[in-house]
Parts: structure tokens; sequence; C-alpha cells
């Protein structure tokens, strides 16, 4: 799994483009197009198991706070029983939770990385005009119809 950090450094690479050789540009659009699409997708999966982590502990903790978990999963996750609380309280508690802020600490991390690929992706499609573009232009500088 890329990190953001790595994806920002290989695109800084990537984003460079040939004015010299631009058909060479046009010709690496689907390598790079692969490239980040993959990401994209291993950032996506990350971010759908880390939504369905989320709500797998939110569901625990709120049975928690709620007073009922069994006896066994106590001890299993080492906790003591919480001591009752009002359901319209649930919501302060879960909001508060240390293991729950740390698992939306990650999902808004994938959300991000899911938002810079998405990005990148934009670009490159962007690429292809944009070279035909100077393309055209090199060739009207040259005085070739």
């Amino acid at each position: 799994m890329k990190t953001i950090e790595e994806v920002v450094e290989m695109w800084k690479v990537d984003a460079e483009t040939d004015p010299i050789n631009p058909h060479h540009e046009l010709l690496n659009i689907p390598k790079l197009h692969c490239k980040y699409s993959a990401i994209l997708s291993e950032s996506r999966l990350a971010l759908k198991k880390i939504k369905n982590k989320y709500l797998k502990e939110k569901r625990f903790w709120y049975e928690y706070y709620d007073g009922k978990v069994c006896e066994e999963e106590l001890i299993e996750k080492g906790l003591e029983p919480f001591r009752f609380v009002l359901k319209n309280n649930i919501d302060f508690y879960l909001d508060s939770n240390d293991q729950l802020i740390s698992i939306l600490d990650k999902k808004v991390y994938f959300e991000e990385l899911v938002s810079l690929c998405e990005s990148i992706l934009k670009e490159l499609n962007n690429r292809t005009f944009a070279l035909n573009s100077y393309i055209k232009y090199t060739l009207f500088l040259k005085g070739v119809n």
C-alpha cells in the first residue's frame, strides 16, 4: 500500500513532460494511467475495509456502553463492565472513544489518498488534449498545416 507521501513523490516525477518529445509522453499516458488506477483501486479497497472495521467496532462499543456485551467478550478484550448509561448519552461516549477515533483517522487518510489518485487520473486524462494542442502549436510555428 502506497502512502500519500509516496504517491505525491511519484507524481512529481511522472508529472514532468518532455517538450522535445511530446509523442513519447503521449505513449506514456496509458502506463501512468494503469499505475495510478492500480493505486486508486488498492486505496478504495483499503477505505472500504476501514469503513467496515469502523462499523463493527462502533457496534461493539455501542453495546458496551449500553451494557449488553457478554462477560466472555469483556474478558477477551480486557474490559471492565461499563456502568449504565442513558441511550441518549451513548453517542457522546462513541464520539470520544479512542479506538473509534483512531479508525476514523485512518478512514480520513484513505479518503484523501483516493481523492489524490482521482485528481492525478483526471490530470492524465487531460494530458492527452494538452499534448495534442502542444504538438499542433509547434507544427503551426514551423509552418506545417
